[in-house]
Formats: C-alpha cells, sequence, structure tokens
C-alpha cells in the first residue's frame, strides 16, 4: 500500500508545482462594435465543452523496449511494461483552440529481466517516472472527433533500477506522439527515441522503447 502511495505522489508532484489550480479562460472583446464573427459548429462545440483551458488526464498502457548493450554487441529485448500517468493540458488562446500546452508525469515499470548472452547472465530491471513537458496540436474531424501531434521534451529518473548491477543513469530526451481522441476518450502511440541509461568503462547500455495508451478526460 505504501509504494502505491509512493506512486501517486510522484505522479502528482510535477502539478503541485504549478500553485493553485487551473487559471480562469480570458474573454476577448471585438475591436468592431456590434459585429460578431460567425462561428463554425465544430468552435461552438468546443466552446461549449470547455469552460476552463485547463483539462486532466489520465492515462495508462503497455510500453514495448530494448536495451542494447554495446560491450557484447546485442540488443536484450524486455518484457512489456505497465504504464501509467496524468497529463496536464492547458489550451492556448487561438483559433478554434487547435494548440495546447502538456505537462505530463508516468510511471514505467517491468518485472526483472535475466538474459544469457555470450555464457554470461544479465539481469535488467528499470523503472522510471517521467515528466514530459510539449505542445499539441488538433486537427478536429468533428464536434467531438479529432486527431493530435506532439513533440515532447521528457525528463526520466530510474528508481529502484539497476542494469547488470549498475545503477542507470537519469537525463532528459524526447518523444512524439500520435493519436486520436474521441469526447473524453484518446488512444495514443507514443515513441522514444535511443538513449543512454548506463555509462561504463567496458559496457554501455542504450534504451528505446514505445507504448501504446488509453487515457480518458476526467474534466
Amino acid at each position: 500500500m505504501e509504494n502505491i502511495i509512493f506512486i501517486f505522489c510522484l505522479l502528482l508532484s510535477p502539478f503541485l508545482l504549478l500553485g493553485q489550480g487551473p487559471l480562469n479562460n480570458p474573454t476577448f472583446a471585438s475591436n468592431r462594435a456590434g459585429y460578431k464573427p460567425a462561428e463554425s459548429p465544430i468552435a461552438l462545440a468546443m466552446r461549449d465543452k470547455r469552460s476552463s483551458p485547463f483539462h486532466l488526464r489520465v492515462f495508462a498502457g503497455v510500453t514495448n523496449s530494448s536495451v542494447k548493450i554495446t560491450g557484447v554487441t546485442t540488443n536484450v529485448k524486455t518484457k512489456p511494461m505497465f504504464t501509467i500517468g496524468l497529463e496536464g493540458e492547458f489550451f492556448l488562446p487561438t483559433e478554434k483552440e487547435k494548440w495546447s500546452f502538456l505537462l505530463s508525469s508516468a510511471y514505467n515499470a517491468y518485472p526483472t529481466n535475466t538474459t544469457q548472452i555470450n555464457n554470461r547472465i544479465y539481469t535488467i530491471a528499470y523503472k522510471t517516472i517521467d515528466v514530459q513537458l510539449g505542445f499539441r496540436y488538433y486537427a478536429w474531424l468533428g464536434e467531438s472527433s479529432r486527431l493530435y501531434l506532439n513533440p515532447s521534451l521528457v525528463f526520466y529518473t530510474p528508481i529502484n533500477s539497476e542494469i547488470n548491477g549498475k545503477t542507470p543513469s537519469n537525463g532528459f530526451t524526447y518523444s512524439v506522439t500520435a493519436g486520436y481522441a474521441y469526447d473524453n476518450f484518446s488512444l495514443e502511440f507514443r515513441y522514444y527515441p535511443e538513449r543512454q541509461i548506463v555509462s561504463d568503462v567496458d559496457e554501455n547500455a542504450r534504451y528505446w522503447s514505445y507504448s501504446f495508451l488509453l487515457g480518458y478526460r476526467i474534466f
């Protein structure tokens, strides 16, 4: 139970740093008195559904990954790991709300994987907390249906992890996400490029992954 509470607090920590809750959505007066431009049905639907520029989404899914150990010039394919996280989204005051700013926090973990390579046993146990900052672009297909694409800067911190007895380092990388959303539900594909997680004189370990995530917008 203590581990569940600890993970939940870690996921919430980036949002607590933002301060006192969401900002109120500003209203801009028209520069032309008596003139009110026409709005499309999609724009009207978006305005009705979004009384605040801030939304919170929870997501979960699976992540497939691979670790490349350069000392033995081979890839160690790890087991699919479970991913869960929270995402805060701030819509920018642009036309039809096509752009937003993202802050998300995710926990990635998979069971310890032991592999024998060249008569040597390699043990991989990798768990991280990822904090992502990025922008998202929406392409609206209808009143409740839209495609989206967002690149993000990712700061990762390993917890209770080891790669063959060595402690993985923290650092940053980037990710690219493409998804589809309908009403409050979303389905997305997220790709993380190769990154170095262990640097040693004899062996280096590099890690890459991709995820399939299902999300639900709480508000």
